[in-house]
């Protein structure tokens, strides 16, 4: 009897021992649950209350330099401008935080004018205002961005004259939208400005006494821009009268590169001579001439959302070697290389005399009209080339030749007068081979 209970007593020891294990292990696996994501909580909050002091700290500096600015134009508002446009960083330390502060001051249009000032209606509602923005940034810069802080100062009229107009200048990219940061410099009568566009590629003149001025843009800097003509520096006149704000507006965008290759150059060379013409349908004239090189990358073309089309020959208008339908286009992307695909005929020429083949005969072409069969002249002319090449000991010459009709001429070896073949050929863009019979 008394075995039996102490058998049962160490029973009942076993089942607390093991019941307060089970518990400390599932009160601890409950406080780890709670503990961590509070952790992470507390965390959270630690450094979002450390950024939102940050930003505190940064809309203080923002407002104090916004007064102090207005205070400045007050004692002196000539002397702010002609030392503060532009944008100015300075750097100030908090509490150990280093925060940088810009401060760009613009001319801006006053109430009644568009974002770069065009309107009839004159000065009364374009009055200039100076136009003042303040970012302020420091290294722990949450997703939230910089602090900004802008406002309006109005010029004192003592301080300028109202003889005076303004001058707005918007450029524009090729897809129309405001080109940034672009330089604009107006040459006057007596005064020389620079300004660079905004966001909406907008740079404005104010207090511009009357006459022309001579407005031009220049590229930031290391890129390339050029306007639809591939100009780099494009200007123009524009007269300023008292009491008015005259408008001025460019196309101007990065230029874009193209890679020129002459198709099967190795097996057909392409005619001494004959220049490349680049084209857009948009511009009157050939983009750009070049004489044939293998590969030439060439930069400088306006990246037309059309995009150029290529070939031998060195016309654009109402020419047989100009544009078509069978010439690819290439687009042309800002400050991008592209490829393109010179458009011309693939010629094999076999020369004979008397049914044998005429070997080392030197060969001339004359783009010819296809109806009269006489010699074209001026830009629908690709030219004549009195030195095409030199038949091989087959009596065949081949080219990569301009888009067209041809006569052919040849001067036998050994021999000082050509004779000239009656029939035309036509150079099309799958390329010919045509035999030349004396």
């Amino acid at each position: 009897m008394r075995l039996r209970q102490h058998i049962s007593h160490a029973s009942d020891l076993r089942s607390d021992g093991g019941f307060s294990i089970v518990s400390v292990m599932v009160a601890i696996s409950i406080l780890t649950v709670v503990l961590i994501p509070a952790t992470k909580i507390l965390s959270t909050l630690a450094a979002t209350s450390a950024n939102i002091r940050d930003r505190v700290v940064a809309s203080n500096l923002a407002n104090q330099q916004v007064e102090l600015l207005t205070a400045q134009a007050k004692v002196g508002f000539t002397q702010l401008v002609s030392t503060g446009l532009g944008t100015s960083t300075v750097n100030q330390t908090v509490n150990g935080l280093n925060y940088s502060v810009a401060t760009t001051l613009s001319w801006r249009p006053g109430v009644g004018g568009s974002s770069c000032g065009s309107s009839d209606e004159g000065s009364s509602t374009l009055q200039p205002l100076l136009q003042v923005e303040i970012a302020v940034n420091w290294p722990s810069l949450s997703q939230h961005g910089p602090v900004r802080e802008s406002t309006t100062l109005v010029p004192p009229t003592a301080d300028f004259s109202n003889l005076t107009g303004n001058l707005s200048v918007r450029v524009v990219g090729a897809s129309g939208a405001g080109s940034n940061d672009i330089p604009v410099t107006v040459i006057g009568p007596s005064s020389t400005s620079t300004a660079y566009t905004d966001s909406n590629g907008c740079a404005f003149f104010p207090f511009l006494p009357a006459g022309n001025y001579t407005t031009s843009l220049s590229s930031p800097e290391g890129q390339l821009w050029v306007d639809q003509s591939g100009n780099q520096n494009p200007s123009q006149i524009a007269g300023v009268s008292i009491g008015n704000t005259t408008a001025a507006e460019f196309t101007y965008d990065r230029a874009g590169q193209l890679d020129l290759n002459l198709p099967n150059s190795s097996e057909f060379p392409a005619l001494p001579g004959a220049e490349i013409s680049v084209a857009n349908p948009l511009v009157s004239t050939s983009g750009v001439v070049f004489e044939p090189n293998g590969s030439t990358n060439v930069n400088g073309f306006f990246p037309f959302a059309n995009g150029y089309q290529v070939w031998l020959g060195n016309c654009f208008s109402g020419s047989q070697t100009g544009p078509n339908s069978s010439l690819p286009f290439t687009v042309v992307y800002p400050g991008q290389s592209s490829n393109a695909n010179i458009g011309a005929s693939d010629l094999t020429l076999s020369v004979t005399m008397g049914g044998s083949a005429l070997a080392n005969a030197q060969v001339s072409l004359t783009e010819v009209d296809p109806v009269t069969s006489k010699p074209l002249t001026g830009c629908q002319s690709t030219g004549s080339f009195t030195d095409a090449g030199t038949t091989n000991s087959s009596g065949v010459l081949k080219l990569s030749v301009p888009l067209g009709s041809y006569s052919v001429a040849v001067t036998p070896s050994g021999s000082t007068g050509a004779i000239t073949d009656p029939t035309i050929f036509q150079a099309t863009v799958g390329g010919e081979s045509v035999v030349a019979a004396f």
